[in-house]
C-alpha cells in the first residue's frame, strides 16, 4: 500500500440530480403536510401548531435573554412600523405602573412622533421577553403583531 493520496482519476465527480425526481419527490412533499392533516384530530393538529410555534419562539427568546443581560454588546435597533401595527400599540389604554406598561407608554411617546420606534440591546430584549414569555396577555399579543414582521426581518426568518 502506498501513502500517496489518490489522483484525481480515483474521485468520482459530484452526481447530477435527475430533475425528474426531484419534481416528483417535491410534489410529494407539498402534498405531505396536507396529508398528514388530514390524519389527525384536531387536537393533534393543535398540539403540533403549538409545538411549531413554540420552536420559532424559542429561538427569539433565546435572542432576547442574551440581549436583555447585555450580552451582545452595544446597538440601536430601529423598526419601522406599518400603520396597522402601529395602531395595535397606540389605541390601546394604558392601567397599571409595572414593567409592561412603561414599555407601553415609552412606545406610545415614540409613535405619537412617527412610526419609527428605536430599542437599545436591553429594550429589545424586554420586548422579547413580553412577546415571548407572557402570550396570553391582551397587549403582549398586541406586541406580537406589531412587531413580528420587523422581528422576522431583523432574525432572518
Amino acid at each position: 500500500m502506498s501513502d500517496e493520496s489518490p489522483s484525481t482519476d480515483d474521485i468520482d465527480p459530484p452526481r447530477q440530480k435527475n430533475k425528474a425526481a426531484a419534481e416528483l419527490g417535491r410534489r410529494g412533499g407539498m402534498k405531505g403536510g396536507a396529508a398528514r392533516a388530514a390524519n389527525m384530530s384536531q387536537e393533534q393538529r393543535s398540539d403540533a401548531a403549538r409545538m411549531a410555534a413554540e420552536a420559532r419562539w424559542g429561538r427569539v427568546r433565546a435572542l432576547g435573554q442574551e440581549l436583555e443581560s447585555g450580552g451582545l454588546g452595544h446597538g440601536v435597533f430601529v423598526f419601522t412600523l406599518e400603520p396597522d401595527e402601529v395602531a395595535h400599540i397606540t389605541q390601546t389604554t394604558i392601567a397599571g405602573k409595572g414593567g409592561l406598561q412603561s414599555l407601553q407608554k415609552k412606545l406610545q411617546r415614540q409613535l405619537s412622533e412617527g412610526s419609527a420606534v428605536t430599542f437599545d440591546n436591553a429594550g429589545l430584549g424586554q420586548l422579547i421577553r413580553y412577546i415571548t414569555q407572557y402570550r396570553d396577555g391582551g397587549f403582549q399579543g398586541r406586541l406580537r403583531h406589531a412587531f413580528e414582521r420587523s422581528l422576522r426581518d431583523l432574525l432572518g426568518f
